[in-house]
């Protein structure tokens, strides 16, 4: 067998396109599940719906007095992204009692019909700021990688994609008016004092760690405070209001939509309806009538479906892990010094990734978010020892298939950003690890 690089072929999927055949086996799932409980514990403590993920459609608050969230982001970060991110309306927004501050009045004049406003001036953001205003910063995990690493932790256990706020306050929050949450928000307080008014139906009440109800059953409203490392639950659905605080104030804001059952059966039926003439043929006119909804085509269609609930949900969980974009850092480096990876290089998957892989006919097929990268079926063994987890020595890998196949191999993978070097063991093996 002898193994060329252009006998491997790396393609780009949408992330609607389902596995190629049967469900695909995973490698590094556990890791992200076990990442992923340990996020949503930074922001609900030890729930007790924790280990499935399940947590209860009424808010709560969590007062773990040991915690600290200025390890995600600080003051200091949120001044370095002010002052190196270049930041323009409507990323960055800044609010005043029930209004927002028109963007003019903080943004660089520019001369642009597609630009209405130009870059944010510091200066004038933090002018703002000093007389009463709320800064938001939109999307932030886009801005500071800590975040984006939560994001993508908690995306892996929620099976949504998650999304951070930064709101920022000199001398505590300003009255926002009430809003209402389009999706579960975990509220994460990093400095200083929020207060919030939370309306719950009167029946579910809004518990605190010990679950015991704040204020009487019939009370539409409460009142909660945030110190820094207490943090909120706010299901989707929930009408708020923040209403004061002390500052400086820095709250974190994090966005986790859940997928419906109802959202996957949606998938589903589209899926198969691209393969289903029936599907997407329109109703005849009368379709209503009794002697229609007998025997009309919908009906016709509709009986002659047949879901496979394993497919479905092989289907939907191939989406979300090809929506889970990966992008290891150090990958510039190693894709230039491929070249000297050597029979003496430990490999190992990229740590924090979920790697897919399946054998269909002549074809093992590895698939990393939207990357699909096809190679002879003859070479699974030898990828399957490469992406396991542990260390692998590319000799290991040369008693299977050969040195020059196993070389062609584990640098591909190494160039499709599928493993990484194991920095943390030198070319003599473990006992002569680098420190």
């Amino acid at each position: 067998m002898t193994l060329t690089d252009s006998d491997i072929h790396t393609s780009w999927r949408l992330p609607s396109e389902g596995a190629v055949a049967d469900p695909w086996i995973c490698f590094g799932e556990r890791e992200r599940r076990t990442a992923g409980l340990e996020a949503l514990r930074r922001c609900v403590g030890d729930h007790e719906g924790l280990v499935h993920g399940d947590l209860p459609r009424r808010p709560f608050v969590v007062r773990d007095g040991d915690r600290d969230f200025s390890d995600l982001i600080d003051l200091d970060g949120v001044d370095l992204i002010l002052a190196t991110r270049d930041l323009r309306h409507p990323q960055l927004q800044l609010f005043r009692t029930r209004e927002a501050v028109p963007p003019d009045s903080y943004s660089a004049i520019e001369n642009s019909r597609t630009t209405p406003h130009g870059p944010i001036e510091v200066s004038r953001v933090l002018a703002e700021l000093e007389s009463g205003a709320t800064m938001t910063i939109v999307g932030a995990h886009e801005l500071w990688p800590p975040l984006r690493q939560f994001c993508l932790d908690l995306s892996a256990i929620r099976a949504g994609s998650a999304s951070v706020d930064i709101h920022l306050s000199a001398s505590g929050p300003c009255d926002s008016g009430e809003r209402r949450a389009g999706t579960d928000c975990f509220v994460m307080q990093v400095a200083g004092q929020s207060r919030w008014r939370i309306w719950a139906r009167p029946q579910d009440g809004i518990l605190e760690p010990d679950r015991s109800e704040l204020g009487s059953t019939s009370a539409t409203s409460v009142d909660v405070a945030l110190d820094a490392g207490e943090s909120l639950y706010l299901p989707t659905g929930t009408t708020y209001r923040t209403v004061g605080g002390a500052g400086p104030a820095l709250t974190l804001l994090t966005w986790s939509p859940r997928p419906s059952v109802a959202d996957v059966l949606r998938e589903a039926l589209a899926a198969v309806a691209k393969h289903r003439s029936a599907l997407r043929r329109s109703l005849p006119p009368g379709f209503a009538s009794e002697e229609q909804l007998s025997h009309s085509a919908a009906a016709e269609a509709i009986d002659a479906m047949a879901f496979d609930t394993a497919s479905i949900h092989a289907a939907a969980a191939e989406r979300f892990w090809s929506e889970q974009r990966a992008v290891p850092v150090g990958w510039l480096r190693a894709h230039l010094t491929v070249g000297s990876i050597d029979g003496r290089t430990f490999l190992r998957r990229q740590p924090g990734f979920v790697v897919r892989m399946q054998v269909v006919g002549d074809d093992c097929f590895v698939r990393m978010d939207r990357r699909e990268i096809r190679l002879p079926a003859w070479a699974a063994p030898c990828v399957e020892r490469l992406v396991a987890g542990d260390s692998v020595q590319v000799e290991e890998i040369a008693e299977l298939i050969g040195l020059d196949d196993a070389l062609v191999i584990s640098r591909r993978l190494v160039r499709d950003g599928v493993l990484a070097r194991d920095l943390a063991i030198g070319v003599d093996g473990p006992d002569h690890a680098h420190h």
